[in-house]
């Protein structure tokens, strides 16, 4: 790569990295116990669905009871763009519950419970969802054949006792996205040959039938779960103090996804020295397309395929 562009590279894998390194290290410890999710869901690829299924176990660590509970839907803010998310069912142990869609774009969700939780009291929570994923560079889209999920699922809304509700509307330029710290397991079926790649460690992989495959994921202590995906995906890892690093990249940006490798284990190396030891298991890069330099996740992140092509001055 051209001098340019490898240092473009550099530092938007560079400030990621710190992002998702300071950031995670720094919250590392929530107070216990932390909210779990169980998850199901199927992305089929012939017309961007994502279809779900989700169970949350939630315990009240507020001194407040709570009549009401409320959910981000962030992808309600695409839907002028012929994408979104339709939230099919809400329900608890004892049957459906009534919700409703709010928010200046749409993009909250209000369930009425059917009973207060009063405080450390615990809930079970169930929803049915579909996602369409617009077709856009962007990180919640899907474009030239790659797939980019960010804040694409019903995530349970922060309370604080100063402010109430954090309730803020999708920010196109910068983010509003603040979350829980949570466990994850996550059950995911695509197509095979679909390489998939998510915030958490893939413990196992079944073959379905019929050309699909479940790939389960396990997350823990993460603040949101995102992934990326393409069946055009080529893989790369390597290792540094037991964690391992993989570069997710398009086959016709072989040596700028080699690169990104060293660079995303070159910044956990610098960044756990300077700032705290990265609190998970494995880290992920992705290339995805975007308007952005690249966008943090747990455990994963999106780098604009911008800045993996050649540039107009020269290349690798």
């Amino acid at each position: 790569m051209h001098r340019v562009g490898r240092a473009a590279l550099t530092a938007a894998l560079a400030i990621t990295a710190l992002a998702a390194v300071a950031l995670t290290a720094v919250n590392a410890a929530p107070r216990p116990p932390r909210d779990r999710y169980t998850m199901r869901v199927e992305f089929f690829e012939h017309n961007l669905t994502v279809v779900g299924h989700l169970l949350l176990e939630h315990v009240n660590r507020h001194p407040v009871e709570f009549r009401q509970l409320y959910f981000h839907i962030y992808p309600n803010a695409f839907r002028a763009r012929g994408a979104g998310i339709n939230v099919t069912s809400v329900s608890d142990d004892e049957g459906p519950l009534p919700y409703a869609i709010e928010g200046v774009d749409g993009t909250l969700l209000r369930v009425t419970l059917r009973r207060p939780l009063r405080p450390g009291g615990a809930l079970r929570l169930r929803m049915s969802f579909v996602v369409k994923v617009p077709r856009r560079q962007d990180r919640f889209g899907y474009w030239g054949g790659v797939l980019a999920l960010g804040n694409w699922y019903p995530i349970l809304a922060v309370y604080d006792e100063e402010r109430g509700w954090h309730l803020d509307p999708y920010f196109w330029h910068g983010e509003s996205f603040h979350f829980y710290f949570a466990d994850y397991d996550l059950w995911v079926e695509v197509d095979e040959g679909f390489v998939l790649a998510s915030t958490g460690v893939l413990v196992e992989t079944r073959r379905l039938g019929g050309g699909r495959v479940l790939m389960h994921w396990v997350a823990t202590n993460v603040r949101e779960v995102a992934m990326a995906g393409s069946r055009r995906y080529k893989v790369v890892s390597t290792e540094l103090w037991g964690i391992k690093i993989y570069s997710y990249f398009l086959p016709e940006h072989e040596r700028q996804g080699l690169f990104a490798l060293e660079v995303a284990k070159a910044a956990i190396r610098v960044y756990s020295e300077h700032f705290g030891r990265y609190p998970y298991p494995e880290f992920r890069v992705c290339e995805t397309y975007g308007w952005f330099g690249g966008m943090e996740y747990p455990m994963i992140i999106f780098i604009t395929s911008r800045l993996y092509r050649p540039s107009a001055r020269g290349s690798l």
